[in-house]
């Protein structure tokens, strides 16, 4: 890739059938231009299982390909359900947590990443969140690796960027800072799944005084790194007897497990403004930190779907992603 810029890719985006090793998707993600690879914690047990190993093991010897392969582990996620649990003490999780880390150690990774607690009963007192977040950031320091929070658009008690930018302040730990996914801020704002052209009203708006507060954001060195992917447009929307359609889910965590696409990629009905938010980034904000390709495609389910055609998606939608940002590049929503 013709850049400078960081770029990673999660190993969910390259496949999600057990088919789909994760010591081939190190490998892919190298040859097709990715300096960084996030590892989904379940591909790291299906590795152990496959290959007769423990989890350390495991963790140990893929952060061995990713060394050899020159490729940064960049994360274990997701850590769901951590600061505010209903039902489970702080040091019960935090020994789950420790495990987590040890892994991630193991790895050589750099971030665990914790999406925002998203438990209809979970606790929402904001001391409590910062006090357990502290607590999960200064375990992590121990083991000279950092916690990733991540503003989750139907979370329970943080779901936008400034929410969660606030608990980072309070947290005040060098090593706990914002993992920024461009689906939970568009979802949140801009795009919705359940109207007919999946917008909502003053969208663009919004995003844009959204995106504008975050480039005058003196963020520093907290924003750990940024996820991005693309949304697919639901034509007839989101309604009971979609084939997506799950009473129990939010709207959007339907949307994000089954249609979000690699960015701008429009043959496969993509429709954020994703080289928008990106351009923001990078051109306004000034960010020079990791970008991640995190998609959850259902098409990449199957078996047949193979990971090398993956992989090129990633790289194509990279290329294109680079064009877009172009200071004269115009328009930057896509047309569907």
């Amino acid at each position: 890739m013709t850049s400078d810029i960081k770029v990673a890719v999660s190993s969910a985006s390259l496949g999600q059938h057990a088919a789909h090793t994760l010591d081939r998707k190190i490998e892919l993600a190298a040859k097709h231009g990715f300096g960084g690879i996030e590892v989904v914690y379940p591909e790291l047990e299906r590795y152990a299982h496959t290959h007769g190993l423990s989890l350390a093991a495991a963790a140990t010897r893929l952060g061995e390909l990713s060394a050899a392969s020159g490729v940064q582990v960049l994360a274990l996620d997701p850590f769901r359900n951590f600061e505010g649990h209903p039902t489970t003490s702080l040091a019960e999780r935090l020994a789950v947590a420790a495990d987590w880390i040890e892994l991630l150690r193991r790895l050589g990774g750099r971030y665990l990443q914790v999406p925002s607690q998203t438990l209809r009963d979970s606790h929402g007192d904001r001391a409590v969140l910062v006090a357990e977040l502290r607590q999960l950031a200064e375990l992590a320091a121990a083991a000279g690796v950092a916690v990733a929070y991540e503003p989750v658009a139907w979370a329970r008690h943080v779901s936008t960027w400034e929410q969660a930018w606030d608990l980072v302040q309070a947290v005040d730990r060098p090593n706990f800072g914002l993992c920024l996914d461009n689906f939970h801020l568009i979802t949140g704002l801009w795009a919705d799944n359940t109207v007919p052209g999946g917008r909502r009203p003053g969208g663009d708006a919004r995003l844009r005084a959204s995106l504008d507060r975050l480039a005058a954001t003196d963020t520093a060195d907290k924003l750990f790194y940024v996820q991005l992917s693309d949304g697919e447009l639901f034509d007839p929307p989101y309604h009971p007897g979609h084939p997506f359609f799950d009473p129990a889910l939010d709207p959007r965590a339907s949307w994000s497990r089954h249609a979000r696409p690699f960015p701008l990629e429009v043959e496969s009905g993509a429709y954020f403004p994703s080289a928008e938010f990106l351009r923001s980034i990078l051109l306004d904000k000034h960010y020079t930190g990791w970008l991640s390709l995190e998609v959850f495609d259902r098409r990449t389910r199957e078996e047949h779907a193979g990971l090398e055609p993956a992989a090129i998606r990633a790289e194509r939608s990279w290329k294109r992603l680079l064009e877009a940002v172009k200071p004269d590049a115009g328009s930057l929503t896509p047309e569907v």
